[in-house]
């Protein structure tokens, strides 16, 4: 369900800031006061339509239009202005993505629609049997409606499922675990919250400098849960395996702390990607040996039945190229 619309520059609108109710909404007001504006930018939201750039309001110090939707807990805002075409989901930008709306927000569309339906339905048509003074059937409508939204809701947690959650990637980690493995996190506990409740495991942080939960690791009874490059750095090298969960957004920024040679790539799932300090099978290549490792090939002169001159010396015919191996 739609709870709030925000919104900046898009036509005769400057500055927008409107609550919906859990019920049945109306938009009221004189002729070209601009309520039909109001559903073109949910609508662009939700649909990036309008096309185009004529929508944005001729305001001062704007030179962009902006909104962004509240819908059961989630955000999902919408830009566009001189060098600037994005979307942005729970903060997540989003660019380049073309003339249609990014996939996870078409994804919604479905469930937005039921959602929104079931409920108009339920209450338009709960308060018609009402008028009508029937008593119990109004409650079985709303139990209907109410099943309906439930069911958009579930719909809707399946599509970002994937993106915002760590659940799948918990499930392959945990299918490989043994004693003694480690598992750690690249930065505060809410890069993947849900790795340790999934896995059932204990989680490290590394470089998580900043984190809420850093005060409590000063104590001299405190088991050790932050590290720093230099405790990190003999924890990868050490005997353990150690799976290390990474946003996508720091794959290089990692990959340059941590010696090449000693990084396996596990998994990627929901913008994060799992790093192993061993590779879970012998002759697995580490990344170091996929970006660098290189075929030299040799090639000698055939001779031709056609061709009656002796062949010279191979050495004086050598040519050489490079070759990247199979990934």
């Amino acid at each position: 369900m739609i709870e709030k619309l925000v919104g900046r520059s898009f036509q005769c609108h400057e500055y927008v800031n409107l609550s919906f109710g859990k019920s049945v909404n109306t938009l009221t007001g004189p002729s070209a006061s601009g309520k039909s504006a109001l559903l073109r930018m949910i609508r662009w939201v939700l649909l990036n339509y309008p096309e185009g750039d004529e929508f944005i309001g001729d305001w001062r110090n704007a030179p962009y239009a902006f909104a962004k939707l509240f819908i059961d807990g989630r955000t999902v805002a919408r830009k566009r202005g001189e060098g600037v075409n994005e979307y942005a989901i729970d903060g997540k930008l989003l660019k380049a993505f073309g003339r249609g709306v990014p996939q996870s927000v078409a994804d919604l569309r479905i469930p937005v629609i039921i959602s929104s339906a079931s409920i108009l339905i339920t209450f338009v048509t709960a308060w018609i049997l009402r008028e009508r003074r029937i008593s119990w059937l109004p409650n079985f409508v709303v139990t209907l409606g109410m099943v309906g939204f439930v069911g958009a809701a579930h719909m809707a947690y399946g599509v970002l499922n994937p993106t915002l959650s760590s659940r799948s990637l918990a499930f392959e980690i945990s299918s490989y675990l043994r004693p003694g493995d480690q598992i750690a996190l690249y930065g505060d506990i809410r890069v993947a919250p849900g790795i340790a409740f999934y896995s059932h495991r204990e989680v490290l942080l590394y470089d998580a400098t900043g984190s809420n939960l850093e005060f409590g690791s000063q104590y001299p009874d405190a088991p050790k849960r932050f590290f720093d490059d230099k405790d990190f750095s003999k924890l990868w090298k050490g005997y353990g395996r150690v799976f290390l969960v990474v946003p996508v957004e720091h794959k290089e920024e990692v990959r340059e702390r941590l010696p090449g040679n000693s990084v396996w790539e596990f998994a990627e799932s929901g913008g994060k990607t799992v790093y192993l300090n061993q590779p879970l099978e012998p002759g697995q290549t580490s990344l170091a040996s996929l970006e660098e490792g290189r075929l030299t090939l040799t090639a000698f002169p055939v001779q031709s039945p056609l061709d009656k001159r002796p062949i010279q010396n191979p050495a004086n015919h050598r040519t050489s190229s490079t070759a990247v191996p199979n990934r």
